[in-house]
């Protein structure tokens, strides 16, 4: 086995600061997330690119192969949902491998950790969001805007959802949408979401409207709704009023 770059290091001790990582898009977006917060000093991976789910890295895919011939992660195959996909976690050889490597970098090693224990029991949604919204130059090709928009909409309704990312001073919001939107016009483009909103407040349906009017709605709403209370009439006639 040849001798690991800093980076590989770094990678094998994202994998080990977990319990383990369930599934391939889970590994990629902590790698971009410890690569954007945390790893500013240190040798990192920069190939990112656009891809269907956002940021995702051709190195880090091709280190993980590496790492499982080489014994030092272990690849399971588990079922969630009713599907198939692989579950990370480090062998006692990887653990010893980088064990000298994390002390020299605890207080790194630490910030890390923070993160991938952060998300580890969020829903895979939330991690997407996140890193959707945190960077969206890398949201050209994505196909989870429905998925962002969903997360995002829930957060905006129900503000014990809102929480900021660890080491940042952001939290994502609807805004983004606008400014990343490349496939639909309008968050409530959804048919599901849309048949569900008209079905609460009582109309056959809710015609599509322009993206231009996103961000100007989504202050209406925010406004407009309480955590205990929602008038739904006041919300319509607000809303029929600004757009």
């Amino acid at each position: 086995m040849m001798e690991l770059t800093e980076r590989s290091l770094w990678l094998l001790a994202l994998i080990e600061s977990s319990p383990y990582v369930n599934g391939n898009t889970r590994l990629q977006k902590y790698a971009l997330l410890s690569t954007k917060i945390v790893l500013e000093n240190e040798e990192k991976y920069e190939d990112w690119e656009p891809n269907d789910f956002g940021g995702f890295s051709r190195q880090v895919g091709l280190e993980i192969q590496y790492f499982t011939k080489n014994e030092l992660i272990e690849q399971d195959t588990v079922n969630s949902s009713g599907q198939e996909h692989h579950r990370y976690s480090i062998t006692k050889k990887g653990r010893e491998l980088i064990k000298e490597f994390i002390n020299s970098k605890r207080e790194t090693y630490d910030k890390l950790k923070t993160i991938t224990n952060f998300y580890f029991k969020r829903p895979l949604n939330d991690l997407l969001t996140d890193t959707y919204t945190l960077y969206p130059e890398y949201t050209s090709n994505s196909k989870i805007k429905h998925i962002v928009r969903q997360t995002l909409l829930k957060r905006t309704l129900h503000p014990n959802l809102q929480y900021v990312v660890p080491f940042t001073t952001k939290q994502p919001d609807l805004s983004i949408i606008s400014s990343t939107e490349h496939v639909n016009a309008f968050q409530f483009q959804d048919e599901r979401i849309r048949e569900k909103l008209s079905a609460m407040i009582g109309l056959k349906s809710i015609p599509k409207i322009e993206s231009n009017s996103v961000k100007k709605l989504s202050g209406i709403l925010e406004n407009r709704i309480t955590e205990n209370e929602v008038d739904a009439i006041e919300i319509v006639s607000s809303v029929r009023g600004h757009i």
